[in-house]
């Protein structure tokens, strides 16, 4: 959704390589401690390197009442969603 937050829980050095349109840095444990802090009323779209952490944070997300969701495929998914987007 183009109204979606999307967030990149990857590694800085990572982030800097290549990166979703738009996407914001925020790193793992700093997105684990902030995510208490996010506006409840967007909707966000994580992703990470395998879509494991970001499944993790977008369940303690959806449990705080936010709207939430992830790339399972993780960094291999949003590279496709990117091409989709250019096209």
């Amino acid at each position: 959704d183009p109204k979606d937050i999307v967030i990149d829980l990857r590694s800085k050095a990572a982030y800097d390589e290549w990166h979703f349109p738009n996407a914001l840095y925020l790193d793992f444990p700093q997105a684990l401690r902030a995510y208490g802090a996010f506006d409840a009323g967007q909707s966000y779209l994580l992703y990470c390197e395998f879509g494991l952490k970001s499944a993790h944070l977008a369940d303690l997300m959806r449990r705080a009442g936010m709207h939430a969701r992830h790339l399972s495929g993780g960094l291999r998914e949003a590279k496709r969603l990117a091409d989709e987007v250019d096209r």
